[in-house]
């Protein structure tokens, strides 16, 4: 079994990773080029990292489907290229 601090600590990294996205969005926002997403998406992401940090650890296998959408949701928003 895995321990309560793992998962409070990977919460608590999703949550940071939210509010940095949008803080370092900021300064590069006004440069309008095609692999840079726009604010709406950066929006849409952040809310899909919170929407991670509040469904760790995940309950049953639903939540964990859930949570394995929101990973790909987020890559796509971002357009970060995934290759497997």
């Amino acid at each position: 079994m895995i321990k309560k601090e793992i998962y409070k600590e990977a919460s608590d990294k999703f949550r940071i990773s939210a509010a940095r996205l949008q803080t370092y969005y900021n300064p590069i926002e006004w440069i309008n080029l095609w692999f840079i997403p726009s604010r709406k998406e950066v929006d849409e992401a952040t809310v899909y990292l919170i929407g991670l940090s509040n469904n760790t650890p995940p309950g049953d296998r639903d939540d964990t489907r859930h949570n394995a959408k929101f990973a790909d949701t987020i890559r796509k928003k971002l357009k970060i290229k995934f290759y497997e």
